[in-house]
């Protein structure tokens, strides 16, 4: 029988966690059970014939790139490249599957979004709302003001994954489409991303914000890492549920990053605070926004580690485990089973 859930997590630790907290990052995504990891890059030259391949019929072109002639081809897209800004893609395990740019981008300027296109085998497993998600924060940071898009009427999907993330219409327009029909253009705007400020540090689950060389240097004098190196720091975040820093001065000063099936079991690892920056409360403050994340915030059970932090942990809800004996580990050593 398994251990009856706890109010928060429990040292090691189990219980369930609260709602609430920054917004989610487009980093790892969960399609039938099975892990997805999402990057954003810079488009490249050989992928633009794969994304003209993604606009199968007129209607779809047209969602994505009204005033193009179907079939999209190369040419076009390589015009339009041209002349906008930051075109990306989103990568699903290294593949690409959404792609994306600017019309408009610059510091103190509204940045309007152009060209979302998701590759239709990768449809309805949130790739779409991902890639729009990462383009909002790469304009915020080069200094955006707001991000807007225009979505027509009749792409209700669409419409429905811009107000999950936040836009609302601030205007419409009337517009013919490709077969003469008339129909609305909805203009849509995201506001800026409220800055989760306290006592002077940014607290931020923006994977592309952290400083790897620093988290490195931090970790390798660990007792539980000790030594590590940066390709392990950087591939330990990228397949981690949720990631979170902390920020001042110009710099990273705290992190920590959770694993989890996003359901039952959350892992709380990597808890690191400058220290510079120790005593001042920044691990507790770190910690309620990485557990309240809505990424784990309904987990049932949240587990950790600890040789001699358990005073930051226990007023969070975390306690020893009762039965200990039931935890097995295997380490990398261990035999393999025949």
């Amino acid at each position: 029988m398994a251990p009856p859930a706890r109010r928060l997590c429990t040292m090691v630790v189990a219980g369930k966690l609260r709602s609430g907290g920054p917004a989610a990052s487009a980093a790892i995504g969960l399609h039938g059970g099975r892990r997805m990891t999402m990057q954003l890059r810079p488009a490249r030259p050989d992928d633009l014939d794969r994304v003209c391949h993604w606009s199968t019929d007129a209607e779809t072109l047209y969602f994505m790139f009204p005033t193009a002639r179907f079939p999209l081809t190369r040419a076009q897209l390589e015009q339009a490249v041209a002349q906008r800004h930051a075109a990306s893609v989103l990568t699903v395990d290294d593949e690409p599957a959404g792609f994306a740019n600017f019309i408009t981008l610059g510091a103190g300027l509204p940045a309007t979004l152009g060209n979302v296109i998701v590759d239709p085998a990768r449809r309805h497993q949130g790739v779409g709302r991902a890639l729009v998600d990462a383009m909002c924060r790469l304009a915020w940071r080069q200094g955006a003001v707001d991000i807007h898009a225009t979505c027509f009427d009749r792409n209700t999907p669409a419409l429905a994954m811009y107000q999950q993330l936040g836009f609302t219409p601030v205007g419409w327009r009337q517009r013919t489409d490709y077969a003469g029909h008339t129909h609305l253009a909805l203009d849509l705007a995201r506001p800026p991303r409220a800055a989760d400020t306290e006592g002077g540090v940014d607290y931020d689950d923006d994977p592309g914000r952290i400083d790897f060389d620093w988290l490195t240097g931090q970790l390798a004098q660990t007792y539980w890492s000790p030594g590590i190196g940066r390709p392990k720091v950087e591939l330990a975040a990228r397949h981690s549920t949720v990631v979170m820093g902390a920020y001042a001065e110009g710099r990273q000063i705290a992190y920590a990053r959770v694993l989890s099936d996003s359901n039952r079991f959350a892992y709380l690892a990597d808890v690191i605070v400058d220290p510079d920056w120790r005593g001042r409360g920044i691990a507790t403050r770190l910690l309620k926004r990485v557990l309240a994340h809505p990424r784990i915030a309904h987990v049932e059970n949240c587990y950790l580690m600890t040789f001699d932090a358990h005073a930051i942990y226990r007023p969070l809800g975390f306690e020893v485990y009762p039965r200990p004996e039931r935890f097995m580990w295997r380490g990398r050593v261990a035999a393999a089973p025949r």
